[in-house]
This record gives structure tokens, sequence and C-alpha cells, in this order.
């Protein structure tokens, strides 16, 4: 945490000298953020959180994120910075400013209105848990190499990217399982992927007897001012 806040320190620093407001925060990255892992997977999930939906997780850090924005340009106080962030979501303005961006860069703004227009993949697999406990940890970067193994991103240059594949969370950081539930559903175009990638997504969640602590989303906010915590 503290070298973290030491690099986010140094990088407002480069920002302001740009002559640019800025500010950081500290988000916990220990933890997958929302459900869902791979490239279709989460703009889906961004669209719900941007129609009111979604996980609460994801959810209040965009939300954080994007009152910090706003209290940057000037907007307000950070709680009325929120509550027009809250405003934008609750009144569809959010979601429609998405789409017309996605139009302007002559995307197909339609499969925002339906993301089951989105191509889905042709194989899935469930990962169960092997044993009854609560998810006392969760190896994020070795959940990334899974997404790669399915396909979401590339293990060479030259990788050709499967934008349907992922991994769709059922079961996170804190949870309470019993052996045989679903932990996570695998999606791939490559069929002959998946065993290895319930390998090691079985590898990158660690079940214990106890409820682990809680975590917080985010550990602090830095700015030009200093610290806050």
């Amino acid at each position: 945490l503290e070298d973290s806040i030491e690099l986010a320190k140094k990088m407002v620093a480069i920002g302001e000298h740009a002559g640019r407001r800025t500010a950081a925060l500290i988000t916990d990255m220990d933890v997958p953020l929302g459900q869902n892992i791979g490239n279709s997977l989460e703009v889906i999930e961004s669209v719900e959180i941007l129609q009111g939906r979604g996980p609460k997780d994801l959810r209040e850090v965009s939300l954080q994120l994007a009152a910090g924005m706003l209290q940057l340009i000037g907007k307000g106080s950070a709680a009325e910075c929120r509550h027009m962030a809250e405003q934008a979501i609750a009144d569809g303005s959010a979601f429609a400013k998405f789409a017309a961006m996605v139009q302007a860069q002559g995307g197909d703004a339609s499969v925002l209105s339906n993301t089951a227009k989105f191509a889905a993949a042709p194989y899935h697999e469930e990962v169960c848990a092997a044993e009854d406990g609560y998810i006392t940890h969760m190896d994020t970067e070795r959940c990334g190499m899974v997404s790669v193994v399915l396909g979401a991103g590339r293990e060479k240059k030259e990788s050709v990217i499967d934008f349907s594949a992922g991994i769709r969370l059922q079961k996170k950081y804190g949870d309470y399982v019993q052996k045989g539930e679903c932990l996570a559903v695998l999606y791939t175009s490559r069929q002959q992927s998946l065993q290895e990638a319930a390998r090691l997504y079985l590898s990158a969640v660690q079940i214990g007897a106890s409820a682990p602590a809680a975590r917080p989303l985010v550990y602090a906010r830095v700015d030009k001012n200093g610290v806050e915590r």
C-alpha cells in the first residue's frame, strides 16, 4: 500500500507539472473487480453498470472515479459530484453518451441496447469447488492467465484475440462455497483449452475454514494537497 501511494504521488506530480489537475485512487487489485473477465463480457458488464445494474463493487469504483473526474474540473464538492454521477446513471444520460461515443467511432451501438447480439462463445465449462469453506484468496494475475489460455488475451504478438472468451465469476473473495458448487464459468472457442484453464483457475482460488477479513475497495485518494486514506 505504501509503495502504491508513493507511486501515485509521483504520477500526480507529473500531471500537475504538465498543467493538468490530477488525482489518483488507490484501489484493491487483489480481488477481480466485477464478475466478468474478457473482452465482450466486460463490455456487457459495463453496459449493465451504465443501466443501473451490475456488480456492486464495479459500480462503486466506477462512481468514485467519475465523481473524482467531475470534481477535478470544478463541478462541485465530492458529495455533489458523486450525486451527479449517480444521477447520470439514473436518468439514462450516461448510457446514452456511451452509445453515442460508440456510434461516433463507427461501432454498432445497437448491441449495447441488446447485448444478446454479442457473439457467444461456442464452448463453456463450470469450475466447481473441491471442498467446503470460504474463499480466502484470489490470485488476480493467475485469473488473467486463465483468460489468456481461453483466448481472451494474447500469448504471443501474433495471437488472435477471441472476443467471446473469458470468465464469469460466480463466487469471489469472502464468499462461502460448498463442495461441488460453481466458482466460475469459462467461455472459449478453443474447446481443447478448457481442461488447462479449469486447472489453472482452481489453483488461483484458495478456500479456508474461516471467513477472511473484509477488504476496502478504495484505500486512499492522492492529489496535490496530499493523501486522504
